[in-house]
């Protein structure tokens, strides 16, 4: 019995041990702290927190120069009490967030300290002050998702990581820099950038490594909203160590040197002074005037691996190439497809051009505007020549390399394409049809037959031309023939514009112009005449479905109500593309405002057309509406246009899915391949796209935009023979013009890329 109790007593006792040792239940988990945020003096110091924790927790993000008496702890009920320690602080105001989780649960403590150099300067971005890597992060973020920046910026900083050392066969690297030189903190990447003077590297030069102080300039993006870093093929290592090599492109928003010239050939202006005359205009605009820039050749642009040399440059005869200071080598200016000496094409048997070259170009400028950044450049398409060589000239300053065109003689449409000389100048005249004010083409007809005009000359592709051409005209020009196999068509290339009468025996600036601006009521301009050359002022208040991106949206007064089509903040002459720049007047519903615009109808719709902002005169009390930019109904408002940017093109069902445009206009998407990882539609080779309209409407235009120029892979020539009739490229732009409920397309010389569409339709 004895034995028997004392086994049950120790039984019991075991019992009684585990019984006290059972966890205990804390209930749902929770984590607090009694303090969110802790400030220190200079000196340092130290303080406590108290950690509330129902479950086990850790701390994470604690820099070096903060130290716990704990960074982890076990689940209990009481608060535990964690000493915060901070190191005496010698430089600048700092911060840094301790992060305390459990599980997914997580609370943060913020701890800033004063610094005896006060608050730190993250730059602005010049080469003066360079952006830190704080400071850029901060600069993309304001910017957006995917938004690159438009100009190119300095940022310093010093080497954390190497991704990819300068290589050889590409020339650029990929690195990333903090402000400390350490990956515990922000980092910024520089991505495939190049080398020292914006070239690529090359055996011998000196590699980069984790430790290396460096200056990066170039354009920034936030790619996809969560890795700030320099825009692939925009930026380069403008210093290593201290050592540069300048090469940091004033044409591009940050030149590094001192403007100089005034664009005349007496003193033509240095990469630094032409880059400042494009750096104030709008985006997108083109001078209106040409200029002489001088300089020396610092590189060959590169486009698909092959440098853009005259003798590289194909059938386009122009070449693109980058001018630095002639005297100092400081500052540089993108020349972008530019014509020979003379103002002509480059053919067989010319110098070739190379760096170190000195030349004077002459032509219009412009700072062009895409989703790649922004770019201060002479405008292309053979808008610029050069005008000297090496000290060699041949001429020029009459557009087609001297010739007065006095002698050309006169032929008939007909005995031009039959003579069909490529090398000699020839009158024509005839009537204007089909005029296209962007390109200031158009078919030309006289009694013998009719020819399209591919442009004219840069010297004649002036407002005074666009704003005053129009269907129905006379017209005498001189070119040179032409014959484009992809359309079988007979052009005229090299034109000038000799002389033009419009119909009514008024020629530009003649009697035919109105002298005056009139001022109306809405009620007297809806009364009036349609004209493209009258202007009218009108002051009235905003309403109606507003499209905050091209400025459209109905204007009231007193006497009725008038649909402007698009409002720009200055004045970009009639028949000129829309520069989005409404948004910038911060106008909203209700304002009253003022502007001056032509009279103008789409159907049986009056409209204000290429109208442009004059005052506010009060505003309203309601914020402006309208569509979201890239999608739905663009321009118009009525529903006649359909718009796809590259976002949305990117995103299409894929594999022969058929995509509504909206609830009239679809595309066929034929590809396998969505461009999920890209920006773009891709239809590949022998693959059709087909825009279709519902029953009972059709599409009257199609205007998209591609990746690549011409006949390029991945650009608009790339249909080919699969192009259908009333279908033209120029660049990176195609259009169809056309009436037709379905119009298909088929890539038969090569892929094409789409990053933006546009249709146009109607009832029947």
């Amino acid at each position: 019995m004895k034995l028997r109790n004392l086994f049950m007593a120790v039984v019991a006792g075991v019992a009684m041990l585990v019984g006290c040792n059972k966890e205990v239940d804390l209930g749902p988990a929770k984590l607090a702290l009694d303090q969110t945020t802790l400030a220190f003096e200079a000196a340092g110091g130290s303080q406590t927190v108290s950690v509330t924790a129902t479950r086990d927790w850790a701390v994470s993000g604690v820099p070096d120069w903060v130290a716990l008496s704990a960074t982890s702890g076990k689940a209990a009920v009481e608060a535990q009490p964690v000493k915060i320690t901070v190191a005496q602080n010698a430089e600048y105001n700092r911060s840094a967030t301790i992060v305390f989780t459990i599980g997914f649960a997580r609370t943060s403590l913020t701890i800033n300290q004063a610094g005896p150099e006060g608050e730190i300067d993250n730059g602005d971005g010049t080469l003066e002050n360079p952006f830190n890597v704080a400071g850029v992060i901060e600069y993309v973020n304001e910017l957006g998702a995917d938004v690159a920046s438009p100009k190119k910026v300095f940022v310093a900083g010093i080497i954390s990581a190497v991704d990819e050392e300068f290589n050889t066969q590409y020339g650029n690297g990929a690195f990333k820099i903090s402000d400390d030189g350490k990956t515990t903190g922000a980092q910024f990447t520089a991505y495939r950038i190049l080398y020292l003077g914006n070239k690529k590297f090359t055996a011998g030069d000196t590699q980069i490594k984790v430790g290396d102080e460096v200056i990066i300039y170039g354009n920034v993006v936030n790619y996809k909203g969560n890795t700030p870093e320099t825009q692939q093929g925009n930026a380069f290592l403008y210093s290593l160590n201290g050592v540069d090599k300048g090469g940091a492109e004033g044409g591009e928003g940050g030149g590094t040197g001192e403007p100089k010239g005034s664009g005349t050939l007496e003193d033509p202006f240095n990469p630094a002074g032409i880059a400042a005359v494009a750096e104030k205009l709008a985006d997108n605009a083109v001078s209106e005037q040409s200029y002489y820039m001088k300089g020396k050749i610092s590189k060959i642009a590169v486009s698909k691996g092959v440098d853009q040399t005259f003798a590289n440059s194909g059938s386009y005869g122009n070449a693109s190439f980058y001018i630095a200071d002639a005297e100092d080598g400081t500052g540089e200016f993108y020349i972008y497809q530019t014509y020979y000496l003379g103002n002509r094409k480059w053919v067989t048997g010319d110098t070739d051009i190379k760096v170190g070259d000195e030349v004077i170009v002459y032509g219009p400028v412009t700072k062009y505007v895409s989703s790649y950044g922004t770019t201060l450049e002479t405008s292309g398409k053979g808008a610029s020549y050069i005008y000297s060589l090496n000290g060699a000239t041949e001429g020029g300053d009459t557009p087609g390399g001297g010739d007065d065109y006095s002698s050309a003689a006169s032929k008939t449409v007909e005995e031009f394409i039959q003579l069909a000389d490529k090398s000699t100048y020839y009158k024509l005249t005839g009537t204007v049809s089909k005029f296209n004010p962007t390109y200031c083409s158009f078919d030309l007809t006289d009694a013998s037959g009719t020819i399209y005009v591919y442009s004219v000359l840069a010297a004649y592709k002036t407002d005074e031309w666009k704003n005053k051409i129009k269907d129905g005209g006379t017209i005498t020009i001189a070119g040179k023939y032409e014959y484009y196999a992809n359309k079988s068509q007979h052009e005229v290339v090299d034109a000038a514009i000799l002389e033009y009468t419009d119909g009514q025996g008024g020629e530009p600036g003649g009697g035919d112009e109105p002298g005056d601006i009139i001022t109306a009521t809405i009620a007297e301009f809806n009364a009036a005449a349609e004209s493209s050359t009258q202007k009218y002022k009108l002051t009235g208040t905003i309403g109606g479905s507003i499209n905050t991106t091209y400025g459209n949206f109905d204007l009231t007064d007193e006497t009725g109500t008038v649909y402007v089509y698009g409002l720009t903040a200055t004045d970009l002459g009639y028949g000129a593309k829309n520069d989005k720049s409404y948004a910038s007047l911060n106008l909203a519903e209700g304002d009253k405002i003022t502007i001056i615009g032509y009279r103008g109808s789409y159907g049986d719709k009056i409209e204000v057309m290429y109208a442009y902002f004059v005052e506010k005169v009060s505003g309203g009390d309601q914020p402006g509406g309208g569509d979201e930019p890239g999608g739905g109904d663009e321009p118009g408002g009525d529903g006649n246009n359909v718009s796809f940017d590259k976002s949305q093109l990117a995103a299409a069902a894929d594999n022969g899915a058929t995509v509504a445009m909206n609830d009239v206009i679809s595309f066929t998407n034929s590809s396998n391949y969505n461009g999920t990882a890209v920006t773009e539609l891709r239809i590949y080779k022998s693959q059709t796209f087909t825009v279709s309209a519902a029953s009972g409407y059709v599409v009257t235009k199609i205007e998209f935009t591609c990746t690549a120029s011409g006949t390029t892979k991945q650009g608009p020539g790339c249909w080919g023979a699969g192009a259908p009739a009333g279908y033209s490229y120029d660049d990176k732009d195609g259009v169809w013009e056309g009436s037709s409920n379905s119009v298909a397309f088929t890539a038969t010389d090569n892929q094409v890329r789409i990053v933006s569409l546009k249709v146009t339709y109607a009832a029947k």
